[in-house]
C-alpha cells in the first residue's frame, strides 16, 4: 500500500513539473516574442 502511495506522489510531482515547465516556456516565448517599442 505505501509504495502505491509513493508511485501516486511520484507521478503528481512529475506531472506538476511537466506542466511547470510548459508554462514557463510559453512565458519565455510571450517575453521573446513581446513588442519592445521604446517609449519616453
Amino acid at each position: 500500500m505505501e509504495s502505491d502511495n509513493v508511485m501516486l506522489i511520484e507521478t503528481i510531482r512529475h506531472g506538476l513539473t511537466a506542466v511547470s515547465s510548459v508554462a514557463e516556456v510559453i512565458r519565455i516565448h510571450d517575453w521573446c516574442s513581446k513588442n519592445w517599442e521604446v517609449k519616453f
